[in-house]
């Protein structure tokens, strides 16, 4: 088949061809765009039935690249080769260092990874030929992407991850923040799925890379959190129930940061460039908000720790917490959706399942612990 007759040919900007008779390599490299970035996509290996049948899926997988690595908002482009031959049967290092001799040939435009038929015990093979790879277990090179791994995260829990981030001053130390389940709205179980792996919590840390996890949730309503940041020593975390901030970097005991923010599912927490005492929430359908952080001991002074220790409160409060569920003798139980004010003009609003959305002056509000 001619090449620009393919009905898979969508101006691609290069299809190579490597025949190494003395290795016995026969591979094709396309390259769909590069406009984004050095073309990347994995090498399969497959014993094709034909050359055309090679070539047609070097072009249809290298063009998908294109489109995959963009919607990823990745600086790459898309690209994608195949060697033609039984992965079982038919790999040796030799080989693998010809394929990596025709990825170098191409000058860096093409990057190559993992597709069916390489594994991850070929890559580091392919890679003592070429430095054009990526994708696959490696030891660590700092400040470098060397070294990407799968986290043991030992303790931490199976579910959707919000966000990971790590504590600027020591990358060892790592916060995750989980989505999931809401137990009094959506509880495990309540579709009929697996539940031996959902375990409980929305915050996690480790101090060991990822290898650990230990839950830091403490106190905080148990709804999904969707990220945290770190400001003097305290943990800020964003949840579907609004920001809140513990007194240490450690978790455990949280209080609702300040006024002014909204109780609504926070996408993002970020600290302004050049200002890091402001910070900025963005909120699923409520906007986007700032909250400048002033003197801590108006809260909590910073106390930094990594284990043991007691918790304090950062704010002096009546007890109520957004986000808690409470009972009231009339209304029955609910979730305080908002606290205005303070000491005797506090006020506090709580929507009930029964009765709907009232709102208290917190010392005559009659409320319990749910």
């Amino acid at each position: 088949m001619n090449v620009f007759e393919s009905p898979d040919f969508d101006h691609h900007e290069a299809v190579a061809f490597f025949d190494d008779k003395k290795t016995g390599l026969k591979a094709i490299i396309a390259i769909h765009s590069t406009a984004m970035g050095p073309a990347c996509g994995g090498t399969r290996m497959y014993p094709y039935a034909t050359p055309d049948a090679a070539l047609t899926d070097a072009l249809r997988l290298s063009k998908g690249m294109s489109y995959k690595n963009a919607i990823a908002d990745l600086p790459l482009g898309g690209g994608k080769a195949v060697i033609i031959g039984n992965p079982a049967t038919d790999k040796t290092d030799a080989k693998f260092a010809a394929y990596a001799d025709a990825v170098n040939s191409l000058g860096g435009r093409y990057v190559t990874a993992m597709d069916v038929g390489i594994l991850p015990a070929d890559m580091p093979v392919i890679a003592r030929g070429t430095k054009y790879i990526a994708g696959y277990d490696q030891p660590g090179k700092a400040g470098t992407s060397d070294g990407w791994h799968i986290a043991k995260a030992q303790g931490l829990p199976e579910r959707l991850i919000t966000s990971i981030r790590m504590d600027p001053t020591n990358p060892s130390t790592v916060y995750v923040t989980l989505a999931g389940y809401g137990r009094d709205w959506a509880f495990p179980g309540a579709v009929g799925e697996d539940t031996s792996k959902v375990g409980t919590g929305h915050v996690f840390k480790s101090t060991d890379a990822a290898a650990t996890f230990t839950d830091i949730s403490g106190d905080l309503p148990d709804a999904p959190a969707a990220w945290t940041a770190l400001h003097n020593g305290h943990v800020v975390v964003g949840t579907d129930t609004g920001v809140y901030e513990s007194c240490d970097n450690a978790g455990g005991a949280y209080s609702v940061l300040g006024s002014g923010l909204p109780s609504a599912p926070i996408s993002t927490l970020r600290f302004k460039p050049g200002d890091p005492d402001l910070l900025v929430a963005a909120t699923y359908g409520r906007g986007i908000y700032t909250y400048r952080f002033g003197d801590d001991s108006g809260r909590c002074a910073a106390n930094v720790r990594t284990t043991g220790g007691t918790n304090k409160p950062c704010a002096t409060a009546s007890g109520f917490k957004r986000g808690a569920r409470v009972r009231h003798p009339e209304y029955g139980s609910g979730v305080i959706l908002t606290i205005e004010g303070s000491g005797d003009a506090e006020k506090v609003t709580v929507y009930f399942d029964r009765a709907g959305r009232k709102k208290f002056v917190a010392r005559f509000a009659n409320l319990s612990p749910a």
